[in-house]
């Protein structure tokens, strides 16, 4: 994959890379998602985890998430998204990407790890942390992400009437970035306190 990542001063238009014969993957910003682009993602989020899961893209997700679409010719087979995210930790702000909504629509092919593969790319080359939770590790592990287990109880959602909220159960799904943020977590005792909750 060459050129996966936009380039400085990237404005959110549609920006795609030819990954091999018939294969791509297009990289668009939340605010410029068209209404079919939409229509996908909430249907693969029904077919994967139920109706309770559609979303209103616009609004449940930043203008600037960045959306990734794994195609085969022009049917889309896989997607995911990095939410861009503000992260207060012992006294400095992280800019971190949130790993979420990774869906292989044609499973058993590689395509999910395509994506990964893809949102990885992304990582190096903009030197940003990518961070995600899971249940499912082993998958992305193999896809070439490192994990650590049971990654979530380090991390509170902080609502903003300051009530606090624990989630138990995921393992962390990283690449770390320039800022080596996720090896201070790992070392820390101190919990993580988050604006949004557990992407």
């Amino acid at each position: 994959m060459q050129n996966l990542v936009p380039r400085k001063g990237f404005k959110g238009r549609n920006f795609s890379r030819i990954m091999g014969i018939q294969m791509k993957i297009q990289i668009v910003e939340n605010k410029d998602l068209t209404k079919n682009q939409k229509k996908t993602i909430n249907k693969a989020r029904v077919a994967e985890w139920g109706i309770e899961e559609k979303k209103r893209i616009s609004k449940d997700y930043e203008p600037e998430t960045l959306w990734f679409f794994v195609k085969k010719n022009r049917t889309v087979v896989s997607l995911g998204a990095i939410r861009p995210l503000e992260i207060d930790y012992m006294s400095k702000t992280y800019s971190i990407g949130g790993i979420c909504s990774v869906i292989s629509i044609v499973k058993n092919k590689g395509y999910g790890s395509m994506l990964i593969a893809g949102m990885i790319k992304y990582s190096k080359d903009s030197g940003k942390t990518i961070l995600g939770f899971t249940m499912q590790k082993e998958f992305f592990k193999l896809a070439g992400l490192k994990t650590e287990e049971e990654f979530i109880q380090k991390f509170i959602y902080m609502k903003p009437s300051g009530e606090q909220i624990y989630d138990s159960r995921g393992d962390g799904i990283y690449y770390q970035g320039k800022d080596k943020f996720i090896s201070k977590v790992i070392k820390s005792s101190k919990p993580v306190y988050i604006g949004v909750p557990h992407w």
